[in-house]
């Protein structure tokens, strides 16, 4: 039987963490390892993950240093252990106890592949996510088939550019090949790059059709929230800078002035400019 590492991040969501465990520990036909990854917590997280550590390893970074940050701590935790696979789970992911084995079924062997399931929102009828692909001459991604109705498509063809780091799955030589994520942006934007630094390494991105998923959304940052729009902005322009080509991070540079001038003008606003500058100069 395969060994799966299950890597949980937690900043103050030990409730929610804990959850998450149990549905793992659930898990059938597979063998799984889980190491919950404590992102420098300021509440009482640690003292309850400790508490409810049988079969568990809780690792204290000490310091909050994000999404891909924690999850690397955990990766290489898992990697000592001489696990077959690795999944990346948010806490905020709600899956059924034959999930993990379904995606290990249909896991492509011939190749390295980063792996996820079909994400729904939490009613479980409208497609959340099953990958997307991004525009670099503008900088905007296209979520495919992002809002419609699961029951009315069959299947997806098209490739995404990068797919949701809610719920990864992938393997230890895929990992071998991709690296482990890129760790200058903090919050959102990690899988991006990822997976589409990996794909230029001959990683094959797909998102399973028949294994679904629910997804309330985030625990620890709302959505539509002042940090999420400032972050979300700021880690456009870094991924733009270190992905795009010089000619597209041209034209997208043009189109964000734009935007930039027209909510100054019409609605004396800068907090976009002031995202877009502390995006340049973190890259």
């Amino acid at each position: 039987m395969e060994k799966v590492g299950v890597i949980i991040l937690n900043y103050n969501s030990s409730n929610a963490t804990l959850e998450s465990v149990n549905k793992v520990r659930q898990s059938k036909n597979v063998q799984t390892h889980i190491y919950v990854v404590d992102n420098n917590s300021d509440d009482n997280s640690l003292e309850v993950l400790n508490s409810q550590a049988d079969g568990i390893k809780v690792i204290e970074t000490g310091y909050n240093g994000g999404y891909a940050f924690g999850n690397n701590i955990g990766l290489r935790a898992a990697l000592k252990d001489d696990n077959d696979f690795f999944c990346i789970l948010n806490t905020d992911v709600d899956f059924s106890e034959c999930t993990l084995q379904k995606l290990l079924d249909e896991y492509p062997r011939n190749s390295e592949c980063i792996f996820g399931p079909t994400i729904l929102q939490s009613d479980g009828k409208i497609i959340q996510s099953v990958g997307a692909k991004t525009n670099y001459w503008i900088g905007r991604n296209r979520n495919i088939c992002g809002g419609e109705a699961y029951s009315l498509k069959k299947s997806v063809n098209e490739v995404p550019d990068y797919i949701s780091g809610a719920f990864l799955l992938f393997s230890r030589e895929t990992l071998t090949r991709a690296g482990f994520l890129p760790e200058n942006y903090f919050l959102y934007y990690e899988e991006n790059e990822w997976c589409v630094r990996a794909s230029r390494k001959g990683v094959t991105i797909k998102v399973s059709w028949d294994v679904t998923v629910r997804h309330a959304g985030s625990v620890t940052v709302g959505e539509g929230s002042v940090l999420k729009k400032r972050y979300m902005n700021r880690n456009r322009m870094i991924f733009m800078r270190r992905n795009a080509s010089t000619l597209q991070f041209f034209s997208f540079s043009c189109y964000l002035l734009i935007l930039y001038v027209r909510d100054l003008m019409l609605k004396r606003d800068l907090t976009r400019f002031k995202e877009f500058w502390a995006g340049y100069k973190s890259i």
